[in-house]
């Protein structure tokens, strides 16, 4: 009746292929999936100029457009093309190289690849204009917007010209810097001759393209010392702004240390916050590199890392940073110092630390994910993490004779690569490690109901049975303990009764086989109050705790552990922070005070493009990015692994302080829990005064006491 529509061959896409993604212009922000379906217009005879806009970012990770090839036929003729060479790992490698300085953000994101027009020509036939859409992959024809107009009408044409000009225009008002323009900065006169000014700065400092130095050191007297321990990771930062542009410069480091070294240029890239697209550039990524640009009023950063090992040799190291023009003429030269202290890092801990998110994304060729995972793994070691979340799942397939048959899939070589890399803790369950087809979610559902009826038992015994040839299986393999997931910020009454009753069914799993399963569960609780409105969601959240044997919690405070005492549960929390004081004095605090692991948003979370931050549903606040020859780390990632070291470095003192009677021993264990007194539970922000750095000093040399 329209005129146009799906159809009539092909029929109408699926229900749900229809999406909002919340991202970019209004004209970009909904998509239809229309991979293999017409859409027809009864167009009047004719030749028409069709413009198609493809929606390419997606949603949630998952959702980017998965093409390789993709083409538009018009009345069974092709009349558009286009192929990706990378397929589905376009979005994770078309920016990679690009940063959002000195650089128009429409232009240079949107134009040419996310609001960029398939424009295309085509006649009718009898029946107007039959449009079908194909690609080689679904998820690869999302289409958001289509217009045709007579070849010949300029007034449309013109119309639609207008409308383009007011996509591009509601874009750049809401995507917004919101940076201040660079202060005013004088040269001092020291400086001139090297066309630049240079400074040292810390890990936790956010160095962007317009920050000019606090103070300013002479040429000569700039150098760098870190105070070093055996077995962790140091780093040199230094800040360089050109005041003219020097092109390609070479960085290198003469008489280098002894030790596994790396230099890495600092990347940057847009960083928004919820619900908007304004934005901040800020420092993102790290890329070891032996090049740098050096354009014109860009501060950029370097950092040197040195690995220390186990059984280096105590004293003091010294290398050179050097940077030197595109002619190889020596530009700036930076003394390195290190201090190598007779003190050695252990990493002997109870408590668990790690990321949401684990397993390699779908946009990475399969061919290369098991070596991709490999790299992850070495990499979280290499930064500190002793604990993991998330993996691949495993499957009931049906039932034989009132008995389970099960799917185990990669989980056996999967954990075996993981005590591999070291990782031989209780795996968190959170985004992984599910028993597929036994349950929908968090709650018994129609996979329930179908395990009922195919298993001839009821559910709870189907349950036991099925978890029992897991648990066989498990310990036969030697699988660690999972810590399975059992709800996730539950805000509806309806949602968490049902949620709660399967909790109640898994608690006789987890009891019968604690080797293997341990039932866990995220949100926020307290007993400061005790409702009895069952409308009240703390009742159900307090009944979750009740129910769950690991409780890991977000905001959470001393009633929380008081119970968890009295009810024999384990706490652990969630999402505290990406600082080096949240995984270093505040992780320590926690520990102390009784909570047992801590998980962190997020690994590898992905909305839309890689390199990217202002499309997708959420900002990209993942530790590392995937680059098409390596992983990146992000700054977040180097700010949690030295806090990470720091709570090594508390651990270590506090082993050698604990058992000890000795005036020494006492005064270095009330140094450590006088610092924690002056940290409250949950308490995100670090006290009043308190520097990283400076404290860690202190502890060295309370090690060094001890260990004469």
């Amino acid at each position: 009746d329209t005129g146009f529509g799906w159809g009539p061959e092909g029929g109408t896409p699926w229900n749900g292929a229809a999406r909002d993604t919340t991202f970019g212009t209004m004209l970009l922000e909904d998509f239809c999936e229309s991979g293999g379906y017409n859409f027809h217009v009864d167009a009047a005879p004719g030749r028409y100029k069709i413009t198609i806009f493809y929606e390419n970012s997606g949603y949630w990770g998952g959702e980017q457009a998965r093409q390789q090839e993709r083409r538009i036929l018009v009345n069974g003729k092709q009349v558009w093309s286009e192929v990706r060479p990378d397929g589905a790992a376009h979005a994770l490698y078309r920016f990679e190289d690009v940063e959002p300085v000195n650089v128009d953000i429409w232009d240079t994101y949107m134009r040419d690849e996310l609001a960029r027009p398939v424009q295309f020509e085509a006649s009718t036939d009898a029946n107007g204009l039959s449009i079908r859409f194909e690609a080689d992959k679904s998820w690869g024809s999302k289409v958001a917007a289509l217009t045709l107009h007579r070849v010949e009408d300029k007034s449309a044409g013109q119309w639609l010209q207008e409308q383009l000009e007011l996509v591009e225009a509601e874009f750049r008002r809401k995507a917004i810097c919101l940076d201040p323009p660079a202060p005013p900065f004088e040269l001092p006169a020291e400086w001139e001759q090297y066309g630049l000014v240079a400074w040292t700065v810390g890990i936790e400092d956010t160095i962007t393209p317009d920050t000019i130095p606090a103070t300013i050191v002479l040429p000569e007297q700039l150098s760098a010392s870190r105070l070093a321990v055996r077995g962790e990771y140091e780093q040199f930062c230094l800040a360089i702004r050109p005041f003219r542009d020097l092109g390609e410069c070479q960085l290198k480091l003469e008489q280098p240390f002894p030790f596994p070294t790396k230099t890495q240029v600092v990347y940057y890239n847009t960083s928004r916050g919820f619900s908007n697209i304004a934005y901040h550039i800020r420092p993102h990524t790290l890329r070891e590199k032996d090049v740098v640009s050096l354009p014109k009023d860009v501060t950029r950063e370097i950092i040197v890392t040195v690995h220390i090992p186990p059984d280096a040799p105590p004293g003091e190291y010294q290398s050179f940073f050097k940077l030197l023009d595109v002619h190889g003429k020596l530009i700036l030269d930076v003394p390195l110092k290190l201090d190598v202290r007779p003190v050695t890092l252990s990493r002997d801990t109870d408590f668990l630390m790690g990321y949401f998110g684990l397993m390699p994304p779908s946009l990475i060729p399969e061919s290369q994910r098991q070596e991709t995972l490999a790299q992850t793994l070495e990499m979280l070691r290499e930064y500190g993490m002793n604990a993991l979340s998330g993996g691949p799942s495993w499957q009931l397939t049906g039932w034989k004779d009132g008995e389970p048959v099960i799917d185990f899939g990669h989980m056996d070589s999967f954990f075996a690569l993981c005590r591999k890399y070291g990782f031989d803790r209780p795996l968190n369950g959170y985004g992984g490690a599910r028993f597929r087809g036994l349950h929908d979610g968090y709650e018994k559902g129609q996979s329930g109901i179908r395990v009922e009826q195919e298993s001839g038992l009821d559910y709870p015994e189907a349950l036991m049975s099925a978890w029992r040839v897991v648990d066989a299986h498990a310990r036969q393999q030697d699988w660690p303990t999972i810590f399975y997931a059992m709800c996730d910020e539950t805000r509806v009454r309806e949602k968490a009764e049902r949620e709660l009753e399967f909790m109640q069914m898994m608690a006789e799993i987890s009891a019968a086989f604690p080797d293997t399963v341990r039932t866990s569960g995220s949100y926020s609780v307290n007993f400061r109050t005790r409702p009895d409105d069952e409308d009240d969601m703390l009742l159900w959240h307090q009944r979750f705790f009740d129910a769950l044997d690991i409780n890991s919690l977000n905001s959470h405070d001393v009633s929380v552990l008081k119970e968890a005492e009295h009810l024999g549960k384990e706490v652990h929390i969630y999402n505290q922070g990406r600082t080096r004081y949240s995984f270093g004095l505040y992780q320590w605090s926690e520990f102390r005070k009784g909570v047992k692991a801590r998980w962190q948003w997020h690994l590898n979370v992905l909305h839309g493009y890689q390199f990217f931050d202002l499309d997708g549903r959420e900002p990209d606040t993942a530790m590392i990015c995937y680059g098409r020859d390596t992983i990146y780390p992000t700054i977040h990632f180097e700010r949690c692994r030295e806090g990470a070291e720091d709570f090594y470095l508390y651990q270590t003192l506090w082993d050698l302080a604990r058992d000890r009677q000795d005036p020494a021993g006492k005064r270095a264990a009330a140094l450590l829990e006088d610092m924690v007194a002056q940290v409250e539970l949950n308490q995100r922000r670090p006290p009043d005064g308190f520097d990283a750095a400076e404290f860690r000093v202190v502890v060295i040399k309370a090690i060094e006491t001890l260990t004469q």
